[in-house]
């Protein structure tokens, strides 16, 4: 989802005062349902929030922060749109402010479906500028713990690629998840919500699967432009090997 990003007026003050020796610290991203077309750089929150996020990592690259947290619909009883995301950081003066936001405005969102519903989860990247910052910190919360980690590894050389191409921006949605909380389906989507990209686990007994099936997808998320399966190979309880064919 993503018009864009937009540093606030608050945010704007704290990158001077970054550029001029302050620590930029960023502490957390909201999420929120509310489509608005009016000028983001004056908002200080969202405007209709419905999840806080605890941040992952921080990647620092060509004066711009790349920030990393995972959303998920555990307990939300409502599905909704995600139209708003907004990012937080802590001004020696004024305390924690809004520092950037994005809005989708009345273009297509990714859609939170409720729990009830097939269990999601779906990975957030958050691009901001930081000029020429050279103290950047964020709040790490070191309790979190990525389900079903393999499934990324091995799909993050060609997903990597992309994003240094600056050919995508891609988030991630987790699907069916089986017993051994291991998610047998993860999509890779496009910043218009199209579908990019998608892996699935079959064959074997979770959490061992034999087969992984890789299918990559046109500008329209429906057609299917080549198919690549991986046999999967273990030592062990340890994975060891995907080798195509």
């Amino acid at each position: 989802m993503s018009n864009g990003t937009t540093l606030t007026n608050l945010g704007l003050n704290l990158l001077s005062k970054a550029q001029s020796g302050a620590v930029l610290n960023f502490t957390k991203i909201k999420i929120g349902n509310h489509a608005y077309t009016g000028d983001l750089s004056l908002l200080t929150d969202l405007i209709n929030p419905t999840k806080e996020l605890s941040l992952e990592s921080i990647n620092v690259e060509n004066q711009t922060t790349r920030i990393r947290c995972t959303l998920n619909n555990s307990g939300v009883l409502e599905g909704y749109y995600i139209r708003e995301i907004g990012v937080f950081a802590m001004d020696p003066d004024e305390g924690e402010i809004l520092y950037a936001v994005s809005n989708t405005g009345d273009n297509p969102a990714d859609y939170i479906p409720p729990e009830s519903s097939d269990a999601v989860e779906e990975i957030i990247e958050f691009i901001v500028s930081i000029g020429t910052s050279e103290n950047v910190n964020t709040i790490i919360d070191g309790s979190l713990v990525y389900a079903s980690a393999n499934d990324l590894d091995n799909l993050s050389s060609r997903v990597n690629q992309l994003e240094q191409e600056n050919i995508l921006n891609l988030s991630t949605i987790r699907l069916n998840k089986d017993s051994n909380d291991v998610y047998t389906e993860i999509q890779y989507k496009r910043v218009d919500g199209t579908l990019f990209m998608k892996s699935v686990l079959s064959g074997g007994t979770s959490p061992q699967y034999t087969t992984r099936t890789v299918t990559y997808y046109g500008g329209d998320g429906t057609t299917v432009t080549s198919t690549t399966t991986y046999s999967i190979g273990y030592t062990g309880d340890d994975l060891t090997s995907e080798v195509i064919g």
